[in-house]
């Protein structure tokens, strides 16, 4: 029988898988519906998107090859093969279905007893099967049979015609009742018996694995691309050849899922019971704490309404060919959810289907790359264990984020605590600041101190330029720190006092004290005015040349002394000792011994 040479003939060792398995990030669970299809293996399987269900046809039971026809809801299966045996489809094990648009169910593929000369497609509508011939390649057994929505048209690879088998690439668009070979010089190797499936995220079909009678599956471990132009070769590292796997894309999570197939140890035909996803980059090997056993010839489909990958039946070859008739389904990692009862055998965590239970402190089920696996969130917030005033790092654990108060780097996300708070940068200039009371423009943003500014820790005998540095260079004594004036462009030990703002003056002895309601210049504070800028904010300037409170009347001018003529500094407020120089200045100025060291050189004592 050729049954026996598609599942039995097999070579040498198998190759190893591309990379460590990673847990729990597809889960399995095994469904136990009150109805099902007998235990077969070699069926065919596709889900029907105009219906809702996975429909399942033929395969190989104890009583033979079967022509039954059985759909999945979700929940149960129900037998809906028709009553009459005009509508009920070939019997067939190895054939292949796919589902076409504004068509149906399409299924290709001979019985491997008696190959016909041509190839014959059948097509179920919901009611009954209804064949149709048309030329193009002949009959075949377990081709590779896609439908690429991108190109709308049926694709088909492969098979074997006995003893033949084809590398031919054949395509049935649209409306089209012949089928095309696409005139392609690139292209896989001739076999059977190969994994095939519609990639929608990207809009290329792919193929992996297979065989032929007279070479093993390791022989197979090729993938390729096919974008309905061209082939496209695989060069990254892939899993283990393999035939007769069962076969989906996942369209939740953007991946070919192949479980288990005919594999080989040494010359001896063996079951696989692997998981592996391709995305386009990659071959991932995902294990998990729950699976079906090893397995040959079962068959998948993607359910898209309820976002899960159906597989069903298979034999296994280390049981003397014992059948299946389990069904499987796997939400596998990703799948969005609501509750922990969207998800097959899995955990709602982070809106997704996810391995674990919970995730800990700065993990999450869907960090993009890991999604299903709980993994570090770096970078952002944790809405379930890191948020408000901390935040996870790039190392995924959970610090204060910038602004907060600090006292050592380790307290902060960003690893820089800045004048008392987590900083967005090591601050560590003089002349910049963190800190909004210090001067920055908002707490946790490193910024520039004004030029002029002391600095942290102070610039002396030099101020900050205004870049976030101290000054090197001199042109006025205003140019350097308290107790130092500007020679010959360098700040050195000397001078007096000099001007902080508008209206804060500083004397040589550092105290500072205020010219209000006059303004601070050169060193000194204005005693007349002319207009409103002359004076502090607050103020206006009188007829007289005399700052006063802008709510204040304005008095019209009267007569004065020379005593009086001082009321400018005679009204300001003073503090510690540059007060009480300042009132000796004051005092010896009217008795004509002393000139005021904060008046303006400009400005002579009234007569």
């Amino acid at each position: 029988m050729i049954r026996v040479r598609l599942a039995f003939g097999l070579g040498a060792a198998l190759a190893a898988a591309p990379g460590a398995a990673r847990a729990d990030t597809v889960t399995w669970a095994q469904r136990a519906p009150a109805v099902s299809p007998s235990a077969r293996s070699g069926g065919a399987m596709a889900y029907d998107a105009s219906r809702g269900k996975i429909v399942l046809h033929g395969g190989t039971t104890k009583a033979g090859v079967s022509r039954e026809t059985w759909e999945w809801d979700g929940v149960t299966w129900t037998n809906v093969t028709p009553a009459s045996a005009a509508d009920q489809g070939p019997p067939r094990a190895f054939a292949a279905m796919a589902y076409v648009p504004g068509r149906g169910i399409v299924l290709v593929g001979e019985d491997d007893a008696a190959i016909s000369g041509g190839t014959t497609s059948w097509v179920w509508d919901g009611v009954a099967w209804k064949g149709e011939s048309l030329p193009g390649p002949t009959g075949r057994i377990a081709p590779s049979l896609a439908y690429l929505a991108s190109k709308k048209a049926l694709t088909m690879f492969g098979g074997s015609s006995v003893p033949m088998s084809d590398d031919q690439t054949w395509s049935l668009p649209d409306g089209a009742d012949v089928w095309m070979s696409a005139p392609v010089t690139v292209r896989p190797k001739a076999r059977y018996g190969a994994s095939f499936a519609y990639d929608s995220k990207r809009g290329v079909v792919v193929l992996f694995g297979g065989k032929l009678p007279t070479a093993d599956p390791k022989d197979f471990s090729d993938t390729w691309e096919w974008s309905g132009a061209a082939w496209k070769a695989f060069t990254g590292a892939a899993p283990e050849g393999r035939a007769f796997a069962a076969t989906a894309f996942d369209q939740a999570r953007g991946v070919v899922v192949v479980f288990g197939g005919l594999g080989a140890s040494g010359t001896a035909p063996i079951d696989l019971g692997d998981t592996q996803e391709y995305d386009g980059q990659k071959w991932t090997s995902r294990a998990t704490s729950v699976a079906p056993s090893p397995r040959v010839q079962a068959v998948a489909a993607y359910d898209v309404a309820r976002s899960e990958l159906v597989m069903f039946g298979g034999l296994s070859i280390a049981s003397a060919g014992a059948l299946f008739g389990e069904t499987w389904v796997s939400r596998g990692a990703g799948t969005t959810c609501t509750s922990d009862a969207a998800c097959v055998g899995a955990s709602c965590v982070d809106g997704v289907c996810c391995g674990q239970k919970s995730c800990g402190v700065c993990e999450a089920c869907d960090v993009a790359g890991s999604i299903g696996l709980c993994a570090p969130v770096k970078g952002r917030d944790d809405a379930d264990t890191c948020q408000g005033e901390r935040t996870c790092d790039a190392g995924g654990s959970c610090r204060r984020r910038d602004g907060v108060a600090c006292g050592a780097d380790a307290d902060c996300a960003s690893g820089h605590c800045a004048d008392g708070v987590c900083c967005d940068t090591s601050c560590a200039e003089r002349c910049d600041v963190c800190s909004k009371p210090a001067g920055a423009t908002a707490d946790g943003v490193c910024s520039p101190l004004p030029k002029g500014s002391s600095g942290t820790p102070p610039c002396a005998p030099y101020l900050c330029g205004g870049a976030a540095v101290c000054a090197v260079t001199c042109a006025i004594d205003d140019d350097c720190a308290i107790g130092s004036r500007c020679a010959e462009g360098a700040c050195v030990p000397g001078g007096g006092a000099k001007c902080s703002g508008p209206v804060t003056i500083v004397g040589a002895d550092g105290q500072a004290g205020t010219c209000a309601p006059y303004r601070c210049a050169a060193g000194a504070c204005t005693m007349t005015c002319q207009t409103a800028d002359d004076c502090a904010a607050g103020n206006t300037c009188t007829s007289a040349g005399k700052c006063v409170p802008a709510s204040a009347p304005v008095a019209p001018p009267a007569e004065s002394s020379c005593a009086c003529g001082m009321v400018g500094v005679g009204g300001a407020r003073w503090s510690g000792a540059l007060g009480l120089a300042a009132l000796l200045g004051l005092v010896r100025l009217a008795s004509g011994r002393e000139r005021d060291p904060y008046r303006r050189r400009d400005q002579r004592p009234r007569p």
